[in-house]
């Protein structure tokens, strides 16, 4: 049953890949007219409120991360211990001025923060929440800072 249910999601996953164009696990959206740390200062906000806890940063990157819930255990971990972790890496990708996309890189860990972490970078096929996100730190900007984009 495992199997099935772990062929079906890839199979699903796959497709989607084939319909918006950007790779199993990624999502995407093109903001113009705010400075990158207005931008990542939204994006850390939104996935604040998701239960996300930021874990790393840079100025191209912030990375996200929280407990793997009970999908995560039965698809990717050993159904008996809480072992996974949902990783969520945001790029800030510039288009030059205050233009850029953010695209997430999603993915799912065994064992985190320890030294079996499964470094393998399983696919997370849940990857439309996060395009749900990106969506939501689009539409902030455009309310809390109106530009003429």
């Amino acid at each position: 049953m495992r199997h099935l249910i772990i062929g079906l999601t890839l199979v699903l996953g796959l497709c989607s890949c084939a319909v918006t164009g950007t790779p199993v696990g990624q999502t995407q959206v093109r903001i113009k007219g705010h400075p990158l740390s207005t931008l990542q200062q939204k994006t850390e906000e939104v996935f604040t409120r998701q239960s996300f806890m930021l874990v790393q940063s840079s100025p191209s990157y912030l990375i996200f991360e929280r407990s793997g819930g009970r999908t995560e255990e039965v698809l990717y971990g050993d159904w008996m211990n809480r072992n996974t972790a949902v990783r969520v890496t945001i790029h800030f990708i510039s288009k030059g001025g205050n233009d850029y996309v953010l695209r997430s890189d999603s993915r799912i860990i065994r064992n985190p923060h320890s030294a079996f972490e499964d470094r393998s970078d399983l696919f997370d096929m849940q990857a439309l929440k996060y395009q749900r996100y990106l969506n939501a730190v689009k539409k902030e900007l455009k309310r809390d800072y109106p530009t003429n984009h």
